[in-house]
């Protein structure tokens, strides 16, 4: 997990991949205009400017009245989509992989540009104080969502909440 975080938050502008915020992501219906948003399994942020003024206002509405559903995650998602001029592109490097077995998942019905984001990765830019960051939400392939993968043992660095959600169907894990 370390070496996926270097090489994808230190490759330097001249390969494009120079994240301030990585992790990987989730679809949750009618929320931030069908944009993928932060899902806690691995975590990374670059000790840059743009990422600890992501962290700074994130801990703002930790401390707030906002109350959400799962606080670590949901609180860097506002920080990230809530008044931080935020885009969202697919990893176009990644694109190709999307492909027919991933449309059969359910939230494909409903968003399925937002669902072909979440198998191939996403990334964009935040402006926090006048400062541009970029983010990347790592793609399924990498942190995948099904039990059989999750336990495959290629992916477990990635997947702590996930393991926990396929323990009781997969012991071997």
């Amino acid at each position: 997990m370390i070496g996926v975080f270097d090489y994808f938050g230190h490759g330097g502008d001249s390969t494009g991949k120079n994240y301030d915020f990585i992790s990987m992501g989730t679809i949750q219906e009618g929320q931030y205009n069908g944009n993928i948003i932060t899902n806690f399994g691995g975590v990374f942020f670059k000790n840059s400017v743009a990422a600890k003024n992501l962290a700074t206002k994130a801990s703002l509405y930790l401390n707030s009245k906002w109350n959400a559903a799962y606080p670590d995650q949901d609180y860097v998602t506002k920080a990230l989509f809530d008044g931080s001029n935020s885009t969202q592109e697919s990893i176009p490097e990644l694109s190709k992989i999307f492909n027919d077995e991933y449309k059969h998942d359910p939230a494909c019905t409903s968003s399925p540009k937002t669902c072909a984001r979440l198998f191939t990765g996403a990334q964009g830019k935040f402006t926090i104080n006048s400062n541009v960051g970029r983010y990347m939400y790592l793609p399924q392939v990498a942190a995948p969502r099904e039990c059989q993968r999750i336990c495959s043992g290629a992916t477990v660095l990635f997947q702590h909440c996930g393991i926990a959600y396929c323990w009781p169907q997969t012991l071997h894990c």
